[in-house]
This record gives structure tokens, sequence and C-alpha cells, in this order.
């Protein structure tokens, strides 16, 4: 492998834009090629982030292309059959939040890169965050005592046509795996116990995807966790942990957040840390740093951890009525 990182990326839309802007801003890091199904928008994306290699076929450029990994950033639906493909040819992968749609075909991807010793990693940013580490360094110091609760929301009127990504059943749409798999993977991630009781309620749109969600968990050591996610309505944005010596708020976006406010009974503390660029860099230098060093997971987001998180929001769409047209008549994994 060469000092310099050569990244390719499937699928060149908004996300994408956001991880090259983060990658071309990190030294020993480059993006080498790039696919799409639009060979147009393939190339507009390359004069823009002056990426020497363009393909419209994902097959060709991982037949043409010499790299070290793939970022994949295309619609949930087709992760499965794209990391597939990448882990058969032998690149690893990191790929856009839910790394799946179900629980069902992540255990069928986990079983190729373990059997092919590769690396594969869900890219849930927030995970690798400075605020992040500073909110669980917080909680494993016990500053806020024990953990009770967790309170978290992520919603915007987001205006969508039926048509649209969003709102479209066929490209696994609905804000439970765009919004609400990132409070699911926070209070996973900071309240690392088993879920006994998942509680959730939906109002499912004309096109039948989850346009606003509730969930309340319940967990094994007395914790509760409560979130609501929407594109109809805005929402404060925020996550916040209650424990019975204090409480920590992470700042509106929590997702993307640079600061967060510890308070305890006689003293207040903030953290307030800014992006070197805009926060995508800290889970691409992680992936980076794994690949080099041959590990196959990555210590913020381990493959166990998505499988988890996955297998919860099975349980969550089960319960709202969500089933995609592309999968079959259960997806309840256990």
């Amino acid at each position: 492998m060469t000092d310099t990182f050569k990244w390719a990326i499937f699928s060149p839309g908004r996300i994408a834009r956001q991880f090259a802007d983060a990658a071309c801003h990190l030294d020993g890091c480059t993006i080498t090629a790039v696919a799409s199904s639009s060979l147009a928008r393939a190339q507009a994306f390359a004069d823009n982030y002056a990426v020497p290699h363009v393909f419209n076929s994902y097959q060709h450029l991982l037949e043409q292309v010499e790299i070290d990994a793939v970022y994949i950033a295309s619609v949930h639906s087709m992760h499965h059959e794209q990391i597939r493909l990448c882990l058969n040819a032998g690149i690893p992968v990191l790929c856009e939040k839910p790394i799946t749609v179900n629980a069902t075909e992540l255990k069928q991807l986990i079983t190729i890169a373990s059997q092919k010793k590769l690396f594969l990693m869900e890219a849930l940013w927030t995970r690798f965050l400075p605020v992040t580490n500073q909110v669980k360094s917080w909680l494993d110091m016990g500053a806020i005592g024990n953990l009770q609760h967790i309170q978290a929301s992520f919603g915007f009127e987001s205006n969508a046509l039926a048509t649209d990504r969003l709102k479209n059943p066929n490209l696994a749409g609905g804000v439970l795996l765009d919004l609400g798999i990132y409070p699911i993977a926070m209070s996973q991630y900071f309240n690392p116990y088993s879920v006994k009781e998942v509680t959730a309620k939906a109002i499912l749109g004309e096109t039948g995807v989850d346009e606003q969600l509730t969930v309340r968990l319940g967990y094994d050591n007395g914790v509760i966790s409560e979130f609501i996610c929407s594109m109809n309505n805005n929402y404060e944005n925020n996550l916040k942990l209650v424990g019975d010596a204090g409480s920590i708020e992470i700042n509106a976006p929590f997702w993307g957040a640079t600061a967060a406010k510890l308070v305890q009974t006689n003293a207040t503390k903030t953290f307030d840390n800014p992006h070197i660029v805009n926060g995508f860099e800290y889970q691409i230098l992680a992936a980076i740093d794994a690949i080099n060093n041959k590990q196959l997971e990555a210590l913020q987001m381990p493959l166990g951890d998505s499988l988890n998180n996955m297998r919860l929001m099975d349980t969550i769409r089960a319960q709202i009525g969500v089933l995609y047209p592309f999968e079959s008549d259960s997806i309840t994994d256990t």
C-alpha cells in the first residue's frame, strides 16, 4: 500500500460531497475514482474534486482502478448489493448509514467480510465526533451519576414530494432508517445494555413509509430512551442524558454537534470543539487507520453494534407496519 490512501466513491450525491469535502482536506488521502449510474453526474463530481477516473459501472471501477477502499453513498436499498460487490472484489468498505435495510442483509455481509478478512464499517459519523468522545468520557467517570433517561429529537420540514427518496418505499424511505438511526445508535453507545422493551408509534404517509415516528426503548439496566423524528415538523434536534446527579445536553444538531454542556449540582462545564472540516473527517481517519493496520472493524462503530441497531429497527418497523416491496413477509431476525 502506498503512503497515499486511495478512495473510490459509489453514488456521488449530497452525502458523497460532504465526504469528499472532508477527504480532500486530509493529508495522505485522495479520491481516485467515482462511479454512478449517471455518467454525467459522476463526471460533474470528478470535475469538482479533481477525480481522475470516472465510471458509469461500479463493477468496471473495481476491475480497472487500484484503490484502498470504497465509500458507498447510494440510496439505502442499494447498500447490500454494492457492499457485496466490493467485498467479493476484495475491497474494504465504508458504507453510509444505514449499512443495510435489515438485519438479515447485514448478517450476510458480515459473514462475507469475515471470510475474506476485509474491513467493513457503517459510516455513522456521529460516533466519531470529538463531542461524542467527551460525552462518553463524562458518563464513564460518573459525572451525572447513574444514567436514567435519554431524550432526543430529529425533525425538519422536508417538503418532500411523493417521488422523493425520503418517501419512496422502493428505496427504503422513511424517517426511521434516515433519521431515527442516529438516536438509536447514540443511545446504544451511551448505554451499552440490552433493550428489553420497544414501543413505537408512527404516522405513515400516502406512500406507506413512516413520516413521523416516536420510539421508547426500555433497557435491562432501567434506563429509558425516547426519541421522535419527523420529515414534516421541526424539532429541537438535541440529545439530553439525565442521571441522578446531573445531566448532559448535546447541542443541536446533535448528530453533527461540536458542543455539549454538563450540568451538575454545583458546577456547569461546557465542551466546544469546532470540526477540522465538516465532521466527516473523523470517521474517514478512523477507517483509514483501521485498514492500514489490517483491522477488520473500527472501535467506535463495530459491526456488532450495527447489527444490534439494525435488529432494533427491524422490530420498530414490524410494530409500525413498514415493510418494503423488495423484502420478504417477515424481517424479524433473532
